[in-house]
């Protein structure tokens, strides 16, 4: 994995085949651990956006 941090504060990251599949389980079970009540919205979209990104389908 490389990353790389922006001057905004982001971050950029570079995954090999093998690390986007553990990032896909990573937020696959994520969207589903007990977050603060203030934060799962947040938590779940941000899941979606990262299996959207590694070419998953969201079903509702």
């Amino acid at each position: 994995m490389k990353h790389e941090r922006t001057p905004e504060g982001g971050l950029k990251l570079e995954l090999s085949a093998r690390e986007a599949r553990l990032l896909k389980y990573l937020a696959e079970r994520a969207s589903f651990v007990d977050t603060p009540p203030e934060e799962q919205t947040h938590i779940l979209r941000l899941a979606e956006q990262i299996l959207f990104a590694l070419g998953e389908k969201i079903e509702p």
